[in-house]
């Protein structure tokens, strides 16, 4: 996956900022049904580091009116790793803070 901004809507559009917020929220719930079907991924942060916007837009052939927002590669895991989670019950609240 690899979500793109188009720097020509952007000038036009007056919510484009927000447009390409909610769509890059679309990549976590993208993350978690990869996962649910045993492939890995990984959101990898491409913008604001101009060199590698430059090399991700020569590799795929982006045209320069485009932003490149981050890069998600999916694939099978070359390794098997036991689940894990950061869950964490004395974190969770309920109804107010410290419940």
């Amino acid at each position: 996956m690899l979500p793109c901004r188009s720097l020509e809507t952007a000038i036009k559009t007056p919510r484009s900022k927000q447009n390409a917020v909610i769509g890059l929220g679309n990549i976590g719930r993208t993350l978690l049904a990869v996962a649910g079907l045993d492939l890995g991924a990984v959101w990898v942060a491409v913008y604001p580091h101009s060199d590698r916007e430059t090399r991700v837009r020569q590799t795929l052939d982006i045209p320069e009116r485009c932003r490149v927002l981050c890069l998600v590669p999916v694939g099978y895991p070359a390794k098997t790793k036991p689940r894990r989670t950061r869950y964490e019950e004395s974190k969770v609240h309920n109804e107010t803070f410290g419940n």
